[in-house]
Formats: structure tokens, C-alpha cells, sequence
């Protein structure tokens, strides 16, 4: 999670899957932004139980207030969801 906080290039995920290396330069998201994000949008949503809907739903809420690029983001947070 303090990646989604910081932006910190020596931080650096490698994604088992494809081998590629994923730097961290995603920052600004605050923890109240991370725990909102693993509620669902709404009641009639299922609980955010994997790493793509994490991804999804902060995104939805909460991109928009931080300085990153969606692609940044995207590419960024799949490189940790070695599952998909």
C-alpha cells in the first residue's frame, strides 16, 4: 500500500508472469483514499475481494485526486496482481 503513497524510483515490483519490471512512480493517494477504495461503489456490489477490482474501484474514486496518468496507474498496480 505505501506504494500507492510514495513515489519512490528506487521501489521497483517485477511481475513473475512476464519478467517485466514495474518502477514506482505512482504517489498522492492518502490511506483514507486506500481502505474507501476496498469498499464498494455500491451496496449492491460485491466486496472488493481481488487486486483488479481494488485497482478498478480506487481508480473510480480516486484517481482523479492524485496527479497520476491512468495508464501509470494501471500499469503500475497489474504489475503487483501476478494472477492476472
Amino acid at each position: 500500500m505505501w506504494d500507492l503513497v510514495d513515489d519512490t524510483p528506487l521501489d521497483q515490483v517485477t511481475d513473475p508472469n512476464t519478467n517485466t519490471t514495474v518502477t514506482d512512480n505512482i504517489r498522492g493517494f492518502t490511506p483514507s483514499m486506500i481502505f474507501n477504495g476496498l469498499q464498494a461503489i455500491s451496496p449492491l456490489d460485491p466486496d472488493i475481494i481481488d487486486i483488479r477490482s481494488f485497482r478498478d474501484n480506487l481508480r473510480v474514486k480516486h484517481l482523479g485526486d492524485t496527479p497520476n496518468s491512468i495508464n501509470d496507474y494501471n500499469t503500475f498496480v497489474d504489475g503487483y496482481d501476478v494472477f492476472n
